[in-house]
């Protein structure tokens, strides 16, 4: 990974997130602010993951104020994804956790897309605590609502995800035919998006 700063430094708030001088996260809209928290999470070092979680449970309380289920999912799986990526942390029941609040949160809103990529998270979550009736449930769900709203990048990922799955599970046949899927569909969505 790919890091801004050298391991020694302490990065500023301002440095984390690659903001302009005088402009703080409380100023900024909340889309503006979970781009800039997912860049941080995806350049995170053991430097800054402590500040980045903190600033994390501050924005879950302005989103949880704004009473929008969609912003408060959005940074629900942002503490996901810390968990996830942190190294103080990567707790697959935290992971967990905050996936499954989003995903809650998510099915209060119309957003398919985002429910379909849900259902899908919170299966690789629960393959990974290794609650594999589960996962399989999750999976299925977010590749109904893929297939019904012809999101071919969903279905692309939930047929690599259940390939995986029934790997896991030693089901090296299912494994083996959702993979041929999945590549069937990767295929078929570079053909029809060079």
């Amino acid at each position: 990974m790919l890091s801004f700063f050298p391991s020694n430094a302490q990065p500023t708030r301002g440095e984390i997130y690659q903001l302009p001088e005088g402009v703080s996260l409380q100023t900024l809209p909340l889309d503006t602010v979970l781009k800039k928290v997912n860049i941080a999470l995806d350049n995170m070092t053991g430097t800054t993951d402590t500040l980045i979680k903190q600033d994390l449970w501050k924005l879950l309380a302005r989103a949880k104020a704004t009473k929008d289920p969609l912003y408060i999912a959005k940074v629900y799986q942002c503490l996901a994804d810390w968990h996830y990526i942190s190294l103080s942390s990567e707790k697959a029941d935290s992971i967990y956790f905050y996936d499954q609040k989003a995903l809650i949160l998510l099915l209060q809103t119309n957003d398919k897309e985002l429910i379909s990529r849900a259902y899908r998270t919170v299966g690789m979550d629960l393959d990974e605590l290794q609650q594999y009736a589960q996962a399989e449930i999750h999976y299925f769900k977010g590749l109904e609502i893929a297939e019904s709203i012809g999101s071919q990048k969903n279905i692309n990922s939930i047929y690599a995800a259940l390939s995986v799955h029934y790997s896991n599970i030693k089901d090296y046949e299912s494994a083996l035919k959702y993979n041929q899927s999945a590549v069937a569909a990767y295929e078929k969505e570079e053909n029809t998006h060079p």
